[in-house]
This record gives structure tokens, C-alpha cells and sequence, in this order.
């Protein structure tokens, strides 16, 4: 109805806000729960230049806010998997793929 609309989100009216905002909550979520980092550029690019990187980090900042920031934290297992990403001389064992893990050698 015409009240229902009028009452609605402004991101929700503006096509423009909306898509910043659908892929600034892609973009956000990527950084949370990814190992690769995932810079504004990266939304720029995918936008094919229609969002600037100042865009971007407002956007997320404005969704932040309005969440209290309160994401979901990596799980113990996300966790750890991050963490021996960093741990020299840590090999992955298992994960799929078949096969025996390293040759054995060194």
C-alpha cells in the first residue's frame, strides 16, 4: 500500500542504496568470515565502478552501526583454521581431496 511504502527504509526505496548495500553486506560478511581479505576496491570493481571505496566504507560503517556491531564471531573451528594459517611449518592433514597428506619427506 501507499503508507506501507512511504514508511519503508530509504535504502529500500533507492535502487542505487540498495545494491551499495547488498554488496557492502557481501562485502562485510567476506571480511568476517573469510581467510582472504576482501578490500572496498574489490567492490568496485564488482560494481564495475558504479560504487567508490569511500562509498563502501561508509556503507559498512552506517550497517555497523546499525547492528551495535554485533556480527557473529568466528566459531573455535574458524578460528583455528585462520590461526594456522599463520603457524610456521603447520601442514593441512585431511580436508577432502583423498590422498595422504604431505610425501614424507622433510
Amino acid at each position: 500500500s501507499e503508507s506501507q511504502r512511504d514508511r519503508s527504509h530509504p535504502t529500500l526505496r533507492s535502487r542505487r542504496r540498495f545494491q551499495l548495500a547488498y554488496m557492502t553486506a557481501l562485502y562485510t560478511s567476506v571480511k568476517v568470515r573469510e581467510a582472504e581479505v576482501m578490500e572496498p576496491a574489490s567492490v568496485t570493481k564488482l560494481s564495475r565502478g558504479s560504487y567508490r571505496e569511500e562509498e563502501v566504507i561508509g556503507a559498512e560503517a552506517e550497517m555497523l552501526r546499525a547492528v551495535s556491531w554485533r556480527v557473529c564471531p568466528p566459531t573455535a573451528s574458524e578460528f583455528l583454521r585462520h590461526f594456522f594459517l599463520f603457524v610456521p611449518g603447520w601442514r593441512r592433514h585431511g580436508g577432502g581431496g583423498g590422498g595422504g597428506g604431505g610425501n614424507g619427506t622433510g
